[in-house]
């Protein structure tokens, strides 16, 4: 490298306008071999033809002869001759830049024909990221295999710009940094890397094989993310309600009471027998052991049944008591004693007779028929007409 000695050098940024949002930009055609990588636009124009990015993943917007391809085109001229109109920071040829014994710190280095580039080059940004760093090849610039560009204290890859006056090659595997601007072509041997640009005027092509190219972190544009962006859950600073659980009670179907049926009072007729009848009016006969009881005893039995609401029926020929709610037969009618009848004693001192029934052969009257006698021992004997029909069962009392 031949030194030409120090000039005075005010370098100024590069601005790129729309063609700062393309990763690869062409003017004639744009083609690619392998998986490629590629975050960022890519563009052409005023060619049309992008081939082999079936291969590849593009991060960005694709532009082939349109307005927008046109545009960045335009810009890219601006910035090219902007890069190129810079003085450099001295009079050295920089033909050969990697493996220099220091660091290049912020300035423009220029090399009067081919630049290139084989081991490794370092950028040093002195603590600041506002350093620009511009190389000038007045015709090509080419790379090494394996050949790498390194940044240290704060350089930043945005302000780092290669203006080419024709074509560039990056070796295979060369790791690259900055912004490549040409007039002519640019390729990017199998496995290089850049963070950066390759921007091909309008003449230019350019072509990949399984090359990543990354224009982050660059700034403006943002390059699009496949990256879905990390949602904060809100805080609930509510303690959760525990929903409380109503009893639901089943409601009381009120059932309406049961009416009891009330049974007419059933009448017995002519001929019918009053056995049925007989657990009811014996009990008001017998009660105290005398006859003489039944008229007052019967009225109260009665009288208490049908208090509690067990009316008896009445019997045909029958007549109730009187005051009584019981049917009951009418008064009877003391007799002459009767003579001990043969038989077992009874407890009331007389013997049994056979039982004693109605008239039913002949004619009866409807206030006649026959009668029982009912003999009470002391008390004498009584007689209890007999409804037509009605026959009582043989007892010791009756005769």
């Amino acid at each position: 490298m031949t030194m030409l000695g120090t000039v005075a050098s005010a370098q100024t940024s590069v601005g790129l306008g729309t063609a700062q949002s393309y990763a690869i930009l062409a003017g004639a055609a744009i083609s690619n071999t392998g998986p490629s990588t590629i975050n960022g636009d890519i563009g052409v124009s005023p060619g049309t033809a992008i081939t082999g990015m079936d291969e590849a993943t593009v991060n960005g917007a694709t532009n082939a002869a349109n307005a927008a391809a046109l545009q960045a085109q335009s810009d890219l001229t601006i910035a090219y001759n902007e890069a190129a109109s810079q003085p450099p920071t001295d009079t050295a040829n920089y033909s050969q830049i990697g493996n220099l014994e220091d660091p290049l710190t912020s300035g423009v280095y220029n090399a009067t024909s081919s630049m290139n580039l084989t081991g490794t080059v370092t950028l040093d940004g002195q603590g600041s990221s506002d350093g620009i760093f511009i190389f000038q090849a007045g015709t090509t610039l080419v790379t090494g295999s394996d050949s790498r560009v390194e940044l240290i204290n704060g350089a930043n890859p945005c302000n780092v710009f290669w203006q080419v006056g024709s074509s560039a090659t990056l070796g295979t595997g060369t790791s690259f940094v900055g912004t490549v601007m040409t007039t002519l072509d640019i390729s990017a041997n199998t496995g290089a890397t850049v963070q950066g640009r390759l921007l091909a005027q309008t003449a230019g092509a350019v072509t990949l094989d399984t090359n990543t190219i990354n224009i982050t972190p660059c700034g403006e544009p943002t390059v699009p993310t496949t990256t879905p962006p990390t949602t904060t859950e809100p805080t609930d600073t509510t303690e959760p309600t525990t929903p409380t659980t109503t009893e639901t009670t089943e409601p009381t179907t009120s059932v309406p009471p049961t009416a009891v049926p009330t049974t007419p009072p059933t009448a017995v007729p002519n001929g019918s027998s009053a056995i049925p009848l007989l657990p009811l009016l014996l009990p008001a006969i017998l009660i105290g052991g005398s006859v003489a009881a039944a008229p007052v005893v019967g009225p109260m039995i009665g009288q208490s049944l049908g208090d509690l609401g067990f009316p008896l029926p009445a019997l045909p020929e029958f007549p109730p008591l009187a005051g009584s709610a019981m049917p009951g037969p009418g008064p009877v009618q003391p007799v002459a004693p009767a003579p001990m009848a043969p038989g077992p004693e009874s407890p009331n001192g007389r013997g049994g007779e056979p039982g004693a029934m109605g008239d039913v052969t002949g004619p009866v009257a409807a206030d006649t028929g026959g009668t029982a006698v009912l003999m009470t021992g002391s008390m004498g004997d009584f007689e209890l007409p007999l409804p037509s029909g009605v026959r009582l069962p043989p007892l010791p009392f009756i005769r």
